[in-house]
């Protein structure tokens, strides 16, 4: 069997199998955590933002109705466009983002940030 290179160190190494990618149970487990600290900071980074996204939507439009602010006021107050969890467009063709019970667009011909609840 050919030598292969683990993806945590670059040592060559011969595999146990033809799947191996690893010289070592323990690189493979310190390769795993790696991803997952990875992918759980980004989650976190994405909960933080959506949750701040929440609060000012909430601060700015407390009951039913729509509401606009500058996209500069906004980020100055937390705000960040890519905490959402899904896109729908009307029939204007925009692209509404949704964060809880709020909905958003922002609107690029005068950097406008509508909110509609």
């Amino acid at each position: 069997m050919d030598t292969k290179k683990c993806l945590h160190c670059f040592e060559e190494f011969f595999p146990s199998n033809g799947n191996a990618k690893y010289c070592c149970n323990e690189h493979y487990k310190l390769a795993k955590k790696l991803r997952q600290m990875g992918i759980h900071a980004l989650i976190k980074d994405f909960k933080n933002g959506y949750y701040r996204n929440f609060k000012l939507f909430n601060k700015l439009l407390p009951g039913k109705g729509t509401t606009s602010i500058s996209v500069m006021d906004a980020k100055e107050r937390g705000f960040n466009e890519m905490a959402f969890y899904r896109i729908a467009k009307d029939s204007g063709n925009w692209d509404w983002y949704r964060v809880s019970d709020y909905w958003f667009t922002v609107k690029a011909d005068n950097q406008e940030l509508v909110i509609y609840k």
